[in-house]
Order: structure tokens, then sequence, then C-alpha cells
């Protein structure tokens, strides 16, 4: 794991915030939330957020006038049934150029910039950060009876699962007795035929006393955020700062008391270059 995490003060940082605090804890027990997390402004996202443009401008805006095509024509109302039959049909195809956009981007060459070139590093973000020429290793073992305790409080709830399986069966079956497949590439242009056609069967499904399981919404963060104000995670990131600087532990610093590193700012607030992130999906 990672010894420190920096990000914005958004609601659903303050439970990646208490979990990165449980985990390092539990071989530290001493030290200050400073050395472990850091909470600071949005505008220090710019990396991201300029990564995120990319995405959208290379892959997700298309599909954004796509369905708001479909909108307009009558086709999405946005309840629930109309939502489970877009998910069946286009998450898979949606999913597929995201990790293939992504996929570029990791293996891309960042080109030597001469002003840059005493901070920039160059090659591809996948072989720099896997393997890098120069650097230290500063992440730190997981206490595994932790992480298993952390892990069990989410067991049922799968990221990557966005319809349950008998509903993902029911609607696979419906497009076969319709002659369709169940799965569809974007240049195939019968996938909006088979919305329209799943949607109708579905709707029919549901009058003739059907009933279509959908997946739960996760719930409590926002009572678990409510009861802690008072903690130290809330206290941190009510009274953060834009001027907060990370502090990142010393690795040579074992007992990690007093040597801290103080992360310089090399990027400059117009410098919005997404250039050697490394993405993970």
């Amino acid at each position: 794991m990672p010894r420190l995490i920096q990000s914005d003060k958004g609601t659903e940082t303050v439970l990646l915030a208490a979990s990165h605090v449980t985990l390092r804890r539990a071989n530290h027990l001493s030290l200050k939330f400073s050395e472990i997390y850091c909470f600071g402004k949005s505008t220090k996202n710019q990396r991201i957020e300029a990564w995120w443009n990319l995405l959208t401008e290379g892959q997700t805006q298309e599909w954004k006038v796509y369905f708001a095509e479909l909108e307009n024509e009558g086709l999405f109302v946005g309840s629930d049934l109309d939502k489970s039959c877009l998910q069946f049909i286009y998450m898979e195809i949606i999913r597929s150029h995201i990790h293939h956009f992504v996929e570029i981007h990791n293996n891309h060459s960042i080109r030597h910039q001469r002003k840059r070139d005493h901070y920039l590093p160059t090659g591809q973000p996948y072989m720099m950060y896997f393997y890098p020429e120069t650097g230290k290793d500063y992440k730190e073992q997981v206490d595994q009876d932790v992480l298993t305790a952390l892990e069990a409080e989410v067991a049922e709830y799968d990221l990557d699962q966005y319809l349950p399986s008998n509903t993902l069966r029911l609607y696979e079956t419906l497009l076969y007795d319709g002659g369709y497949p169940k799965e569809f590439s974007y240049v195939d242009k019968r996938h909006k035929e088979a919305y329209i056609y799943l949607r109708e069967r579905v709707w029919q499904f549901i009058q003739d006393g059907g009933e279509v399981e959908l997946i739960t919404t996760p719930s409590g963060a926002a009572e678990w955020i409510e009861a802690h104000q008072d903690n130290e995670i809330e206290q941190h990131r009510s009274h953060v700062n834009g001027d907060q600087q990370m502090e990142l532990i010393n690795s040579d610093n074992d007992s990690e008391e007093e040597s801290l590193v103080v992360e310089q700012q090399i990027f400059q607030e117009d410098d919005a270059g997404a250039d050697g992130l490394l993405l993970d999906l």
C-alpha cells in the first residue's frame, strides 16, 4: 500500500481516508494523520481532470450524444427499465472502448520537452511506473488481518456488477427469442434495434406479472460520515486550506517519527498535462 494518499475533500474520500488510516496505523500506531492522508483543494486535481477531458473527447462524448438522441426520440425516459436495458446492451461495449483508450495512453511515449526536462521524465507511463530506471519504492506491506476485516465490510458489493445474474439471464433469453445475440460490438448497428426490442419485451414481461431484479445501491456512507463529524478525519477535512502540502515519510527512517520530505509542487496552476499519469481500471 502507499504510505500517504492525497485527495480533494469529496464526501466519497472520507471512507478512503478512514480505510487508509486503519491500515497504516495497524503497522505504526503512533502515526499522525498528516503522515497518512492529506486533503487538498480540488484545483490540485488538474492532471486527472485533464485526462477526463481527453477521455470525453476521444471516447465518451459520442455516447453522450447517442444517448441524448435516444431520449429525444422518446426511447429513453430515465426509468429503471430503460437504464437496465441500456446497461445490458451497451455496458460491455463502452467498457471495452475505455479499456482500449487507457491501454493506448499507458503505452504512449512522453516526448522530451526542453523547458520541462528538469522534472518531466520521458518514456511510456507503463514502463516508467512498473520498471523505473531510478527512484525508490515507498510501498508498505499491508496487515492481512486488518485488510480482510475491511474487505468483509463490503463483501457483498461488486464494483464491476451492473445487473444481477438473474436479470442478465432473463435479458439474454428475451434477446435470443427475438433472434438477437447477447453481446454487440459498436460496428454492429443492430444494437439500437436490439435495445428497442429489449425495452419493449421487458415492459411486457413486467405487465404480465414478471419481476426484474436490479442492483441495490450501496447505502450507509452518509450516515457513517455524519456519525463521525467530530473525528480527526473530519477535523482535517474541514480545516484544510489550499496551501496545505503533502508530507512524505522518509523511507530511511523506520521509526517514522520526525523525518519528513515535503513533496515539491512541480506543476504550476496552468499546467494541466496528463502525460505522466498511469491509469488503472
